[in-house]
């Protein structure tokens, strides 16, 4: 006798998917003969998933629940043709710069292009008009749509900001809110020390290890178990479910969510790593708004993805000579770090004897300065680069004010 019955009706998928499916049979009726499963398939965008997700003895694995509640987060924006640049729902600080960008899915002609916020035509409220693309290309030169690009606007007055977007037959809403902080700073200093990968899981060990445990109870608490005001924050990708510490150390320093790999930047579609619509970071907000002063501690390389997320813009945290480059637009003036041997870089090691050309215009210098290992001969950049091991990734303000 067989048996079909469903495993999983799993959302967001096109009509043209193939679902998780479960079958079982066996002589008796029962659920215990061998299982087959189809993984869901997206016909000329996703390959078969080289999982096996199926279980000999006819039940289902947690790596089949896995794969499929990453596949419908994964795939849950894959039917929106039409996408704007701050996400829906974003959280943005007012008279904060950031870009602004719709990537349509079509090419189109500028006239057929219409956006508007909150009714109103977008330059009135956005303060200026977008540069219009039209036709962007992606890898191997292929043609992937028409794009709309503002960058470096600023909204001043706090509030709830709809987007629409209108080209043909494609449309697209997004809401933003806007807020604004306190008129009074609420602290004089702020230091902001970052466990790189900690968890409550980490915490729960070392609670565990240091104080101990009876009858299912510690037999003592952390010191930071009784910090005055807790909270859990969510750092999770826009494009994935497991992340990384590019993009979460990104949201905490922008208050944005973006790409894995990506620091400071909402990951677009085109190839570049480096003309991705740009939000704030802390450092360049610090420097905006006060006269404070600014460090970075690491325990890593300075321009790896944790510290560079203070200062940094790319799609990829493997541009490090570029996030040198930016460092030096902010001009911390501590920058500690661990050293490394250029020869040992994996990727994209800072260059020992080119001249690396900054972000900004105005200034070169040689990119031997900017080792990690050495303490800075410029004066006139107050950039400091000396190895330190340390005991945590850190950034240090002085008389910073804080925002609430």
């Amino acid at each position: 006798m067989e048996i079909p019955f469903p495993l999983l009706l799993l959302e967001g998928f096109p009509q043209e998917s193939r679902f998780f499916a479960l079958r079982a049979a066996d002589e008796s009726g029962g659920r215990n003969a061998a299982t087959y499963c189809h993984a869901a398939v997206i016909p000329g965008r996703y390959p078969d998933p080289a999982v096996n997700v199926c279980n000999e003895n006819g039940g289902f694995s947690m790596r089949m629940l896995l794969a499929a509640f990453a596949a419908t987060t994964i795939l849950a924006g894959a039917a929106q043709a039409t996408t704007v640049y701050p996400l829906d729902r974003a959280t943005i600080l007012a008279g904060s710069p950031f870009d602004f960008k719709v990537e349509l899915n079509k090419q189109v002609k500028a006239e057929d292009v219409k956006i508007t916020v909150n009714g109103q035509d977008y330059k009135a409220v956005l303060g200026g008009e977008a540069q219009f693309v039209e036709l962007e290309k992606g890898k191997d030169d292929k043609a992937i749509g028409s794009a709309i690009l503002l960058r470096g606007l600023k909204i001043s007055a706090p509030g709830d900001y709809k987007i629409e977007v209108v080209a043909g037959d494609e449309t697209k809403s997004v809401t933003w809110n806007v807020y604004e902080t306190a008129a009074q700073p609420k602290a004089k200093n702020i230091i902001f020390l970052l466990g790189d990968g900690l968890s409550v899981a980490h915490r729960t060990a070392a609670r565990i290890m240091s104080k101990g445990m009876t009858e299912g109870k510690a037999n003592g608490r952390l010191n930071m178990d009784d910090l005055e005001r807790m909270a859990f924050i969510g750092t999770s990708a826009t494009n994935a479910v497991a992340t990384d510490s590019a993009n979460t150390m990104s949201a905490f320093m922008t208050g944005h969510k973006t790409a894995v790999n990506a620091i400071g930047v909402y990951a677009d579609r085109t190839p570049s790593s480096l003309d991705d619509p740009r939000v704030e970071t802390f450092g360049e907000a610090v420097r905006r708004t006060t006269k404070k002063s600014i460090g970075i501690v690491a325990t890593s390389e300075v321009e790896d993805a944790t510290p560079a997320a203070v200062v940094a813009h790319t799609r990829n945290r493997s541009d490090k000579a570029d996030i040198v480059g930016m460092l030096l637009d902010v001009k911390p003036e501590v920058l500690l770090a661990v050293a490394r041997p250029i020869s040992s870089a994996r990727k994209s090691p800072v260059p020992s004897a080119k001249t690396i050309r900054t972000t900004s215009s105005s200034s070169r210098m040689p990119a031997t300065s900017l080792r990690p290992t050495r303490a800075s001969s410029q004066p006139m950049h107050r950039l400091k680069a000396i190895s330190l091991a340390c005991s945590t990734p850190a950034i240090w303000t002085s008389r910073l004010i804080a925002s609430s």
